[in-house]
């Protein structure tokens, strides 16, 4: 696969590389002491208040017209402010109605396709998932669901299912233990164990195990880094992703995540060495909170520093919610994305 960045970019005390991928919704130029994401309206300026070991933001990100708009994310900010920051529910209006119907349509495809539905990995309650076939020549895709490690199911998310069954790949939905009932390291220990459980059915059901492609959204895009390194796995999509966990420890988020900081390094993708070779591209909306903005862009300045593979895109307009459209329809971004690794 050839090189994904291209031009190297130095504003103030960071730097950043241009994409190359010629579907980019983003590249970033050069203006004064900012980096500016054309085609997004998002800029990237550098805040000279922050400390170095301030465990928000060592960039601020703006989608606003001037720098005088941005919060400053920082432990000095109050808890609100700093709940605030996390909180998409709040933040897109909409969002309950967004849910409810995400749940309605995935109930119907559930009850239209119940033949491998609960598959059990482990003895847990959460510890399965649930497997949709294209056929047993097509290539796999499995989804880790979101809700922050503490909410949601995977049968809430069933509703992306029936665009990639057209597209002919088949789907693993992915559950895990939440918390507060297991803590970080059992959650990614869980996604590990029922990734190997989906290739064992994959080698069970095939002649040829095709491997598997491995995505998730907000905190299971944080899985899919962490779980990138699977054998079984080829590559990776992480959309609206949490690659920095230090933050989570000052907000209500640590209320039953329980992270210290030794945990939050240790399960921080950004703290860790990105997987030698495989791709994982890296999706984020224009409109979601300037902190979910932060979190991704400067994970994917991290990889391109570390030479890894894969794409970055920031895409305008998007909230939190509605960029997993672009996975769940037919011509969505984020679909075609995947579908181009199987070509």
């Amino acid at each position: 696969m050839r090189s994904v960045f291209r031009k190297k970019t130095r504003c103030a005390n960071y730097t950043i590389l241009e994409r190359q991928h010629p579907s980019s919704a983003t590249a970033f130029s050069c203006e004064g002491n900012s980096l500016r994401a054309r085609n997004s309206g998002v800029s990237l300026r550098k805040d000279d208040a922050l400390k170095p070991d301030d465990p928000f933001f060592r960039i601020k990100l703006s989608t606003h017209p001037t720098p005088h708009a941005n919060t400053t994310m920082s432990t000095n900010l109050t808890r609100e402010q700093r709940d605030d920051a996390y909180n998409n529910s709040k933040a897109v209006a909409d969002s309950a109605a967004i849910i409810e119907a995400w749940g309605l349509r995935s109930q119907a495809f559930r009850a239209a396709h119940s033949s491998h539905l609960d598959v059990s990995y482990g003895s847990g309650a959460r510890q399965s998932y649930d497997y949709f076939s294209a056929g047993d020549q097509s290539p796999v895709v499995a989804f880790i669901h979101g809700g922050f490690w503490q909410n949601r199911a995977k049968s809430d998310f069933t509703f992306i299912v029936p665009a990639f069954i057209e597209a002919g790949i088949s789907v693993a939905m992915m559950g895990y233990t939440l918390a507060p009932e297991a803590q970080m390291e059992q959650i990614v220990q869980d996604i590990r164990l029922g990734l190997r459980a989906v290739s064992q059915k994959i080698q069970a059901r095939r002649s040829s195990n095709p491997g598997i492609w491995l995505s998730g959204w907000s905190a299971g895009g944080h899985l899919t880094a962490m779980a990138l390194d699977e054998p079984c796995v080829l590559g990776g999509t992480a959309i609206s992703g949490i690659f920095d966990l230090e933050p989570m420890r000052h907000c209500y988020l640590n209320d039953k995540l329980k992270l210290d900081e030794a945990s939050a390094l240790r399960f921080s993708p950004i703290q860790q060495p990105a997987p030698s070779g495989k791709i994982l591209d890296l999706f984020v909306g224009g409109a979601e909170l300037p902190a979910m903005q932060t979190q991704t862009t400067e994970f994917a300045q991290y990889r391109a520093n570390a030479k890894a593979p894969g794409i970055f895109e920031n895409l305008p307009e998007l909230n939190h919610y509605t960029i997993l459209d672009e996975m769940a329809h037919a011509q969505g971004r984020i679909l075609q994305s995947i579908k181009g690794h199987f070509n």
